[in-house]
């Protein structure tokens, strides 16, 4: 009975043991490139995993539970991430005057100018000049030649979640569909602009919804923007803490991609 109940014990935690102690994969190159913002230097962190044509984007210095899931679970493609001095938020100084805003939050003109004014003591078109740079510098690194780009974050328990996109829920206007996986956390989801990649991870047993494209509110989102110009994307969304769930679906995900041929003679066109 005793050696029973050993076994059972070794059994139960053994999966915890290793989950905890999992290393992050290795990858074959690491660069740290430097983009000076008025007088904030913003670092931008490439790991180099294969050839494949995936970019895995961490935007918020402060989601970091997101970047270690990417650490141990990625396997094709690069993983970026955004490292400057502060939180959520990207603050600087230009010409004596402060600014802020959302680094997700940048990627369209109206997008832009409503979080420098939510985030900012004073709005300027200088300031609004030098951040429309700087998303033109991260589009160029992270989507121009990807054929897929799944952004990497975290939310807080009970306030965002795949339920807000329900009808009558908050951003209900912005989903074409949902799924709800039965025994899952809501908190735990995917984001997708991409029917094709829904589809599959919904049948994978995941929370999923389907940003509608014609409709969703330009907040300056990547993932309006990608929706915009014909780029696969996805947001793989996990509470913060949940490491474990998040790796699960980083890899459930490059599974799916496995499965319709991403990586294959055309970047951007994957076997529906």
């Amino acid at each position: 009975m005793k050696k029973v109940l050993i076994l059972l014990l070794i059994a139960g935690i053994l999966p915890w043991i290793l989950g905890r102690c999992a290393a992050p994969r290795a990858y074959h190159g690491r660069q740290i490139m430097h983009y000076r913002l008025g007088n904030t230097d913003v670092r931008l962190i490439r790991y180099d995993f294969d050839s494949l044509p995936v970019v895995w984007f961490n935007m918020h210095d402060d989601e970091n539970t997101a970047v270690r899931a990417a650490r141990r679970a990625v396997e094709h493609g690069q993983l970026w991430e955004i490292r400057h001095p502060g939180g959520r938020n990207i603050r600087f100084r230009l010409h004596g005057r402060r600014y802020g805003f959302d680094p997700n939050r940048i990627y369209t003109p109206e997008g832009r100018k409503k979080t420098l004014r939510e985030f900012s003591r004073t709005y300027s078109a200088e300031a609004d000049s030098a951040v429309a740079r700087f998303a033109r510098f991260l589009i160029r690194q992270v989507a121009d030649d990807a054929a897929l780009v799944v952004a990497l974050h975290n939310n807080t328990r009970g306030k965002y979640s795949v339920k807000s996109y329900l009808p009558g829920a908050r951003y209900a206007g912005d989903a074409a569909e949902v799924h709800l996986a039965s025994g899952t956390d809501p908190d735990d989801f995917f984001y997708c602009a991409d029917s094709l990649l829904f589809r599959r991870l919904a049948a994978a047993g995941w929370n999923a919804l389907l940003q509608n494209n014609d409709s969703v509110s330009d907040d300056g989102s990547l993932s309006v923007y990608c929706g915009r110009n014909g780029i696969r994307y996805v947001n793989i969304e996990a509470q913060r803490g949940h490491r474990r769930v998040q790796q699960r679906m980083i890899m459930d995900l490059q599974r799916v991609l496995d499965s319709v041929g991403l990586g294959l003679s055309q970047p951007k066109n994957l076997k529906d």
